[in-house]
């Protein structure tokens, strides 16, 4: 079995591409070739396109060119597992010729270095610690509107494509699709065009055209449905709050939104209901 199997969903060629960044990283282990931190320790100063967290000043970034033939290209990846940022960061560098990548695991992070540094894309899974992706979308593209966000994860398109979409992201691309995709995803989003599978695209015409079209929890608001995405994985009430930076009264709320919505009477309807729609 692949290491990296227990990561589901990712497809066979992208973890072959997050294989070959391990086994670059295992193959560097020399004092030559790490440089010290700050603190006297061994850091990465591979030939791989990556920054660490903020390391990268806010004025050195500032200073890219635009995003042209030939100029750097900024791209930050957010995503919790640090094997599938590696494998992102080391397929574009493939396809990129001057690329500045720039890493996240979660929405606090991501937020940090939105605000301190320019960037050219942001590529995010929707499963993130903090706030979560879609929330992490909504946020970007109402502080930053000329900045493309690609989510790339596997969630399902039709219940987590359309959020994503109407939340301002300007391409959709699952784990399972493939190094092609991504790297097409990519291209078409920093030329300023979308990019939507045909599922998702014929999702999306459905939805427009058909108010009841779809599943119940279609019908809910964004935090409804993070709400009970959450209840579906079992997690409590404190810790939602906690998660999303909201009341456990507030939390409860919505909770009692989603029961009558969908028609439902207690917890245990919600975790049925999410399994039977991989939701959870």
């Amino acid at each position: 079995m692949s290491a990296f199997g227990c990561i589901a969903g990712l497809s066979d060629e992208f973890q072959a591409i997050c294989e070959d960044a391990v086994s670059i990283l295992r193959s560097c282990l020399s004092r030559d070739t790490f440089g010290a931190t700050d603190g006297g320790e061994p850091g990465t100063s591979l030939a791989i396109p990556k920054v660490q967290g903020l390391l990268q000043s806010r004025n050195d970034m500032s200073e890219m060119k635009n995003n042209q033939e030939g100029a750097v290209i900024s791209i930050l990846i957010v995503d919790d597992h640090e094997v599938v940022r590696e494998g992102v960061a080391l397929v574009l560098g493939r396809r990129f010729k001057d690329c500045v990548v720039g890493h996240a695991s979660s929405y606090g992070e991501a937020m940090e270095l939105i605000h301190n540094a320019r960037w050219d894309l942001v590529i995010t899974d929707l499963s993130i610690n903090g706030r979560g992706g879609i929330d992490l979308v909504n946020e970007i593209t109402g502080l930053k509107r000329g900045l493309p966000v690609l989510v790339f994860t596997m969630h399902e398109e039709s219940d987590y494509g359309i959020r994503a979409i109407k939340n301002g992201a300007a391409g959709f691309v699952r784990k399972d699709s493939g190094v092609k995709a991504l790297m097409e995803a990519a291209v078409q989003v920093l030329q300023g065009k979308r990019y939507v599978s045909n599922e998702l695209a014929q999702s999306i015409v459905s939805f427009i055209g058909k108010d009841e079209a779809g599943p119940p929890h279609l019908k809910l608001s964004d935090r409804e449905f993070q709400v009970l995405c959450r209840i579906g994985h079992g997690e409590p009430m404190k810790e939602i709050a906690a998660e999303l930076f909201l009341s456990v009264k507030t939390v409860s709320t919505y909770r009692a939104r989603i029961l009558d919505k969908l028609g439902m009477r207690s917890l245990a309807e919600i975790v049925k209901y999410c399994i039977e729609h991989s939701l959870a």
